[in-house]
């Protein structure tokens, strides 16, 4: 189209390198604008180098705009705070240096300077909640109050600086509260201490929660399920979970009696069925807990090959009431559900985490207990039964 055209042509006449997608909406009874500019960042993301900057031409009508959209919408502080000069997105650092310039300004400078320029015809659909604001609702608040835009500009920085002060707030509070020296077998991003947790009051819970969420890329779908899982958290409800969104794969947040976790989010848990491993000739990869489990030969450790002799092994979840004598304890039989809790191995992990089993007994659960009498001896041929969490899980730090 002309608008495509014309953005070729300037980046030929700047021997700048174009490159350009349509990205076609599936159809919808009402236009989904977040859906269409999360598909553009994402798209941007794709075709940049890693840590890329993205220059857009958002400009101060823009933002007045979308300090209203947001506004009508019950946004926070963070949100009415409007757009950020500098944000990180999708992987790029996102730079919009107009955001002062207005679009007065933006048209007299090309006319001045002999700029051709084309206007999007999309901007004049008023399906769009963006458009019917800036056509509809701007124009007759202006009529009545001139000055609105330089008014809603200095109250959207007021937001921002307020906005600064509860992320300085939380990041001290993250810092008090501590992670939790935990025993976790699979992957976590992050843990915040739970005894530390509870002593800060209850909006600067929630503001530490909005703050660690944020900073490691996640956002939660309501505030009413934030406060729910809070209100959870505090009556030390068992179970107690979050859904987090990210915008490369899904996560929970999970709590024991020692803290709040971020893990692995779209896994079946519980696995109902046995697998047949004919080890060690294969890997077996359970699609439900998103795990990988290998055999690696040892010396002296792990479970002995003799033991296990030429058997298939079976993975099994169903638990009951099985007991277990650990290798190298005291060797006294104990609850395996007893022990794992000894252990401190959380609830969401004692679910995905099979236990592998030889002619109907108990062999072990990897990475956690092995029963005695299938534990390799000293210099005896052994294997060790290796987990990997297959989760598109990124650990991105301590906190």
């Amino acid at each position: 189209d002309r608008w495509e055209l014309s953005c070729r042509r300037q980046a030929e006449a700047l021997k700048i390198k174009f490159k350009s997608i349509r990205l076609v909406e599936q159809s919808r009874s009402k236009p989904s604008e977040s859906i269409a500019r999360e598909n553009r960042y994402q798209w941007f993301s794709k075709v940049s180098r890693p840590n890329a900057i993205l220059l857009t031409a958002h400009h101060a009508n823009d933002q007045f705009e979308t300090f209203l959209f947001r506004l009508l919408r019950g946004a926070s502080v963070l949100g009415l705070g409007g757009m950020r000069e500098i944000q990180l997105l999708y992987g790029m650092r996102v730079i919009r240096p107009m955001l002062k310039v207005t679009r007065d300004e933006i048209y007299a400078y090309a006319e001045n300077h002999n700029v051709n320029y084309l206007q999007d015809s999309s901007n004049d659909n008023n399906a769009y909640d963006r458009n019917y604001i800036r056509n509809q609702v701007i124009p007759s608040i202006e009529r009545r109050w001139p000055h609105t835009q330089s008014v809603v500009l200095r109250t959207s920085q007021g937001f921002r600086e307020i906005q600064n002060i509860l992320d300085e707030t939380a990041s001290q509070d993250l810092e008090f509260c501590g992670h939790v020296d935990h025993s976790c077998r699979l992957k976590i991003d992050g843990s915040v201490g739970k005894a530390r947790f509870l002593c800060l009051s209850t909006d600067r819970q929630s503001n530490l929660l909005r703050y660690w969420f944020r900073i490691k890329g996640f956002h939660v779908a309501t505030e009413k399920a934030l406060q729910e899982f809070l209100r959870q958290v505090r009556v030390g409800a068992a179970g107690s979970r979050l859904v987090l969104r990210h915008e490369k794969y899904s996560a929970l947040a999970r709590v024991n009696k020692e803290g709040i976790f971020i893990v692995p989010g779209g896994i079946d848990e519980f696995c109902r069925d046995l697998k047949v491993w004919d080890w060690p000739r294969e890997e077996v990869v359970v699609t439900e807990s998103n795990l990988e489990i290998r055999s690696v030969q040892v010396i002296g450790k792990g479970v002995s090959i003799e033991a296990l002799g030429n058997y298939s092994l079976e993975l099994r979840w169903k638990r009951g009431n099985i007991r277990v004598r650990p290798a190298h304890a005291n060797h006294r039989t104990r609850s395996l559900r007893v022990l794992l809790q000894e252990m401190r191995i959380p609830s969401w992990e004692r679910a995905r985490i099979p236990m592998v089993y030889a002619r109907d007994q108990f062999v072990c659960m990897p990475g956690v207990v092995t029963e005695a009498k299938f534990a390799a001896t000293e210099n005896q041929p052994g294997v060790d039964f290796l987990l990997r969490d297959l989760s598109g899980f990124q650990v991105s730090g301590e906190f």
